[in-house]
């Protein structure tokens, strides 16, 4: 599929800001919370909690004196069912071992009110190809808003 100009500049941004030691990460959400629906809105809201769970865990008071976090893109999608869902190139800090960080995400997401048992982690075997992969458009309403800028945080050159 080929991509307009505007995809393709914003996904050549994407690669040359690279998350170092990066994890692929798809976190599903709950559709309704106590007869509450799942929007736009509220998954940028639960998502935004999430990370700020996960970065007060990774990093304690660094995290709000000092405003350390990970480095993370994150890309918002909505399923052909209508089903929303986050895919992320997530920072594994160093100073936690993989199998315990990825017990860690998956329990600061299910703490959240929409986060849904059901996540799918791993090392990238492909850096290149899980890019392309979260950047595709054929998912996304508007591939230009898809990229949740809010709650992505890129290392600078």
């Amino acid at each position: 599929m080929r991509h307009s100009h505007e995809q393709q500049v914003l996904t050549d941004w994407v690669k040359d800001h690279k998350i170092p030691n990066a994890l692929c990460v798809t976190l599903t959400e709950k559709q309704f919370v106590n007869g509450i629906p799942l929007d736009g809105i509220r998954s940028d809201q639960n998502f935004r909690h999430f990370l700020s769970l996960l970065n007060r865990k990774v990093y304690k008071s660094a995290f709000t004196r000092f405003k350390r976090k990970l480095y993370i893109v994150t890309v918002k999608e909505v399923s052909g069912t209508g089903r929303h869902h986050r895919h992320c190139m997530l920072e594994t800090p160093k100073h936690i071992k993989l199998p315990s960080f990825v017990e860690l995400i998956n329990h600061c997401w299910t703490s959240t009110d929409f986060g849904y048992e059901h996540t799918h982690i791993s090392e990238p075997y492909n850096e290149d190809g899980w890019y392309d992969y979260i950047l595709k458009s054929r998912t996304k309403a508007d591939f230009l808003t898809s990229i949740d800028w809010n709650n992505t945080h890129v290392p600078t050159h």
